[in-house]
């Protein structure tokens, strides 16, 4: 069923963009059997670009049958994220106890990999095709996509079960159907892939590395190339009126201000155009529809600064295939599932907007890049206020910092763990095999604190004060995940989870 022709005029679910987000849910749909169409702006291979994967995304990428493609595409690996400001700096590790690693991926190559997976399981990709419009009676209702192709005078229609939009923050269904949007500061972000010349200059630590500054940022990350790819992140208005010239001075300067930056590429040399994109913070103010769902950076946009984007867009895709696969299959429970996915897409943008606020406001004496998008000024987007209210217990930088320390320092033995509130157990629904089905769910203090990624149901009755490898082999055997690598990837969401209930000050380190 590889596209290599017409446009189909039906399938069972259309995706629309063929990122991350997109070909993780085309891949899920078809290994539970589903005729799918993705359809995409641009052709293989695409611009270039560069993406930081924590350690944790191995769970998603063997979910996706991609681990032994990503392992043997030679991408450079990395542990954490190494941060400079004022002269102090901090590794803050993917995996503190365990060291895995994450990987330094060229999204040229690793969007390859992805699209020739959906292709390998017989989905369709329709390249360099662009949806125009949205089919369904009455309006609001999704049927179908307007499809403009090469191959086609007019707009083609494509009818569909289901319609998951994971067309970036340019947000097709948004745009058609006024879902509306709703965007923080304004940032933009340029970006240039400099060559190292000499053997000499081709270490330099693997980490991404980020420089905190008074305009903005500056980060870096290793490729094979040797190549590094260098990031700038300012305000809108530092690029406002100026020509091409001036905005490469722009970006230069900033270089050259971080001391942790520029020795990397002291003797390198920029190749290729500095590429500016926008990085704006912002949420859509829907996220389901009838018929439809909103995937990736169609749904909220994160703040670049922490370059979790991608395991994000991989993650939503494949819940959003779940939701489609649940409508598809099972109409009956179409509600339940749409419902699932609002709650938790609104949830997941308030995690991630406390987050990303915390961190500026960490930083707001550096300057006023760092003030303005702070908690106290930054504009609420959906899911905040629910995370606020379990006493304003929201993350604290220092207090996440020293924990993940004290994990990463100590032996798992030592460690013990006990969880400071009473929760209940309610029913609710999530993820499992392919579809959204009722689950029962970990509730604190008015608070769902569950997670899509780990089963929370299973993991806090075991915080009741004894060592942390005590806690991983337990929970091991309550899921079922006795081979190696799924242990240890349980492993690696635990402590994400941890770091989260410690976050919101649920956790006490005895």
């Amino acid at each position: 069923m590889t596209f290599d022709g017409p446009l189909p005029p039906q399938a069972d679910v259309v995706v629309i963009g063929g990122g991350p987000a997109g070909c993780a849910a085309a891949i899920a749909l078809r290994q539970n059997g589903l005729e799918v169409l993705v359809i995409e702006r641009l052709r293989t291979p695409r611009p270039e670009g560069w993406a930081s994967l924590p350690a944790k995304v191995q769970s998603l990428l063997a979910l996706l049958g991609l681990l032994r493609s990503v392992e043997r595409s030679d991408f450079v690996r990395m542990g954490g994220l190494h941060v400079r400001s004022g002269g102090r700096s901090v590794i803050e590790a993917f995996d503190p106890v365990g060291h895995s690693l994450g990987y330094q991926v060229e999204r040229r190559l690793f969007d390859e990999l992805l699209v020739s997976r959906v292709r390998a399981l017989g989905g369709w990709v329709a390249e360099d095709c662009e949806v125009v419009g949205v089919q369904g009676d009455p309006p609001g209702l999704v049927e179908g996509v307007l499809v403009r192709s090469p191959a086609a005078n007019t707009p083609l229609e494509v009818a569909a079960r289901f319609v998951i939009d994971a067309s970036g923050r340019s947000g097709v269904l948004g745009t058609n159907l006024q879902l509306g949007w709703t965007n923080g500061p304004p940032t933009k972000v340029l970006s240039g892939a400099w060559v190292l010349s000499f053997a000499a200059d081709q270490g330099g630590p693997t980490e991404t590395c980020l420089e905190i500054l008074p305009g903005g940022w500056v980060s870096s990350s290793v490729h094979r190339g040797p190549t590094r790819n260098v990031s700038v992140g300012v305000d809108e208005e530092a690029l406002k009126g100026r020509s091409l010239t001036q905005r490469l001075d722009v970006y230069q300067t900033m270089i050259g201000d971080s001391a942790l930056i520029a020795p990397l590429i002291h003797k390198a040399r920029l190749t290729g155009p500095v590429v500016v994109r926008d990085a704006t913070a912002g949420s859509s103010e829907r996220f389901v529809g009838s018929g439809f769902v909103l995937a990736g950076d169609a749904a909220f946009v994160t703040e670049s600064i922490l370059f979790d984007g991608v395991y994000r867009a991989l993650h939503s895709g494949i819940v959003a295939a779940a939701v489609a696969n649940t409508v598809v299959r099972s109409p009956g429970d179409a509600q339940m599932a749409l419902s699932y996915y609002d709650s938790a897409q609104r949830v997941s943008a308030g995690v991630y907007a406390t987050r990303d606020r915390a961190w500026f406001d960490t930083y707001r004496a550096v300057g006023a890049f760092w003030a303005a998008r702070g908690r106290s000024t930054a504009t609420a987007r959906p899911g905040v206020e629910r995370v606020r209210s379990a006493g304003s217990k929201t993350s604290q930088p220092d207090g996440v910092s020293a924990f993940r320390t004290r994990l990463q320092q100590c032996a798992t033995q030592r460690v013990r763990l006990r969880l400071t509130a009473s929760g209940r157990i309610e029913i609710g629904a999530a993820p499992r095999r392919g579809m959204i089905a009722p689950i029962s769910r970990f509730v604190v203090d008015g608070v769902d604190v569950e997670s899509d990624e780990i089963e929370m149901h299973h993991l806090t009755p075991l915080l009741d004060g004894r060592s942390l490898e005590a806690v991983f082999q337990a929970y091991a055997e309550a899921i079922g995940a006795p081979d190696a690598a799924p242990l240890r990837a349980a492993q690696i969401s635990v402590l994400a989870s941890l770091l989260a209930l410690n976050a919101l000050e649920l956790l006490e380190d005895e």
